[in-house]
């Protein structure tokens, strides 16, 4: 994985979901393109540091996915957020935007600018990655479902279903295996209450996980989208 546009076989990409990462950090770049693959998301990464290299990546690929760092240097990534949401190739492309721990007032207005979902660099994990991705397909579904333009709905179904096919399997894996590590916890009489307790927790967690993936499998046989509106996958709310 090389940072700017100069990626392998874009041919290649036709089949597979694609990331962009804007981020002027090397290392947080790396970092976060790790994370999302231990999570299960094997996304074709081009990683950009700045605005004058975000221009070009715009002009090379539609991506799926568009992580946006919110501080670019002398830019910001509210500047980067505008230019992805003024290209024309980049309809589709869902931005998630990656801000510092004390950032809540940006957060709001990179949402209210287009983001579909936000990410704390402090705390990025495995499950807030996965969390954010989903809540980002959720409120894009939301939009496309309200949308008097078809094409819109149509090409939101696309995306779904790219997801779905990629991620589906490997996020299926990774959950049953939790489970059974969940039921073996729970069937030890060694195991403390407050324990099993976030046990149970875990487990119906979990579950909904499958169910949303489960309803995605449907969603995209159907001619209409129509949001899964889950506990899981609750608005998010700043706190």
């Amino acid at each position: 994985m090389q940072p700017g546009v100069d990626v392998a076989s874009l041919s290649a990409r036709k089949m597979q979901l694609t990331a962009l990462i804007i981020d002027d950090a090397e290392a947080d770049r790396m970092h976060l393109a790790r994370l999302c693959r231990k999570a299960g998301l094997d996304f074709a990464f081009t990683e950009v540091g700045g605005i004058l290299e975000l221009r070009k990546a715009l002009d090379v690929w539609s991506y799926d996915v568009i992580f946006i760092d919110y501080n670019l240097g002398m830019d910001t990534g509210l500047e980067a957020l505008r230019m992805v949401a003024e290209h024309e190739g980049q309809d589709d492309a869902i931005a998630i935007m990656v801000t510092g721990s004390n950032q809540h007032d940006l957060v709001v207005e990179a949402m209210r600018s287009g983001c579909a979902d936000y990410l704390i660099k402090d705390d990025l994990s495995i499950d807030s990655i996965r969390r954010s991705i989903t809540t980002a397909i959720e409120r894009k579904l939301l939009l496309a479902t309200i949308s008097r333009e078809r094409a819109m709905q149509v090409a939101m179904k696309r995306t779904i279903e790219r997801f779905t096919r990629v991620c589906a399997p490997e996020m299926r894996n990774v959950i049953r295996t939790m489970l059974a590590q969940i039921g073996k916890l729970r069937g030890d009489k060694a195991t403390i209450h407050t324990a099993r307790e976030g046990a149970l927790v875990l487990e119906d967690a979990c579950g909904e996980l499958l169910d949303f993936i489960d309803e995605i499998d449907v969603l995209i046989e159907e001619d209409d989208p129509q949001p899964p509106l889950k506990g899981f996958l609750a608005p998010r709310v700043l706190s």
